[in-house]
C-alpha cells in the first residue's frame, strides 16, 4: 500500500510540476499596455485550486526529507497538518518566485524599447498578485 501510494504521489507531484511549467512557458508575449499579464491570472487561479484543496496537496508535496527542515521551524512534535502546510507553503513560494522570474523577463524585454512602461507592468503584475495572496489568505 505504501509503495502504490508513493507511486501516486509522485505521479501527482509530476502533474502539478508540469502545470507550473505551462504557466512560464506562456507564449503570450509582453501586455503593451503595461496591464496584468494573463500568466498571472492563471497562475493565481491555479493557487486558488491548490488552496481549495490545501490538505491533500500539501501531503502530496511533503517528503520524509522535509522532516528536517520542517522540525527546525517548531518544536518535533508538529502535528501532520502543519508539516503538510509547511510543504505546500514551500510549492507556492516556488510558484511565485517562478512567476516573478517570467514577469521580470519580460519585463526587461519591454525595457529596451520603453523603460517606463517595463515598470508600470511590473508594478501592476505584483499588485495584482499582492491583492490576490493577501484576499485569498494564501499563506
Amino acid at each position: 500500500l505504501d509503495k502504490m501510494f508513493e507511486a501516486w504521489r509522485l505521479k501527482a507531484l509530476e502533474q502539478i510540476n508540469q502545470i507550473i511549467g505551462e504557466l512560464c512557458k506562456d507564449t503570450s508575449k509582453f501586455v503593451n499596455n503595461g496591464t496584468v499579464h494573463p500568466t498571472s491570472s492563471r497562475t493565481l487561479n491555479f493557487l486558488r485550486r491548490l488552496r481549495d484543496y490545501e490538505d491533500a496537496v500539501g501531503m502530496l508535496c511533503y517528503r520524509a526529507s522535509d522532516e528536517s527542515k520542517s522540525n527546525a521551524l517548531s518544536d518535533s512534535d508538529m502535528l501532520e497538518e502543519k508539516k503538510y502546510r509547511f510543504s505546500l507553503i514551500r510549492k507556492v513560494v516556488e510558484i511565485l518566485d517562478g512567476l516573478k522570474v517570467y514577469l521580470e523577463t519580460l519585463a526587461k524585454g519591454a525595457a529596451k524599447t520603453s523603460a517606463a512602461l517595463g515598470w508600470l507592468f511590473l508594478i501592476n503584475n505584483y499588485h495584482y498578485i499582492y491583492e490576490g495572496i493577501s484576499t485569498d489568505k494564501f499563506l
